[in-house]
């Protein structure tokens, strides 16, 4: 199974270095501090933090300590008003349109396990936003919090800390890995 992942990998390298090549000679002409992109790609939802503080660090070469700050500051800036748009989002679809009974199956299953929703839900979310996967994360983890209805503080306390771990686990492995590349070599 490696091998095979090696030869799509060597087949597909081609294509791979043109796009990056694309993205680095996209990026590198937007008239924006690397500080702002950073901020900007914490925000976005495929990036979110745990990218953004990659890419300010290790293509911008910002001090990590400032990478970090800068893509946790995006994770969090970007939770409430995720979690009050899928809100109002859920509200208005339980009320009508096509999504209407989905909706209120889906909150009929929460009303049956509300008592483990509110003892765990907290502490899930924060794992679930501070999975550094594709899937998982302060996007994710925002609407989850709404869709369970949690409480706004708790909610967005849970994935704000979620978003900032998955910022500090993605840098320091990051930083490690590139450490022991160095003494490697």
């Amino acid at each position: 199974m490696l091998s095979a992942l090696c030869e799509h990998l060597a087949r597909n390298a081609g294509v791979l270095l043109v796009v990056r090549e694309y993205a680095e000679s996209w990026i590198e002409r937007l008239p924006l501090d690397p500080r702002w992109l950073v901020l900007l790609g914490a925000v976005l939802p495929v990036v979110e933090g745990r990218y953004a503080v990659l890419l300010g660090h290790n293509y911008f070469h910002l001090p990590l300590i400032e990478s970090v700050l800068l893509a946790s500051l995006g994770n969090v800036i970007v939770t409430w008003p995720i979690y009050l748009l899928t809100g109002l989002a859920l509200r208005a679809a339980a009320q009508r349109g096509p999504l209407r009974l989905a909706v209120s199956h889906a909150q009929k299953a929460a009303k049956k396990q509300e008592q483990r929703i509110r003892r765990y839900g907290p502490v899930a979310l924060v794992v679930f936003a501070a999975i550094p996967l594709p899937g998982a994360g302060v996007w994710t983890g925002a609407m989850a919090a709404a869709a369970l209805d949690l409480p706004p503080r708790t909610a967005f306390l849970s994935v704000a800390l979620g978003g900032i771990l998955s910022v500090v686990l993605v840098a320091a492995t990051a930083h490690g890995a590139g450490a022991a590349w160095g003494l490697a070599r």
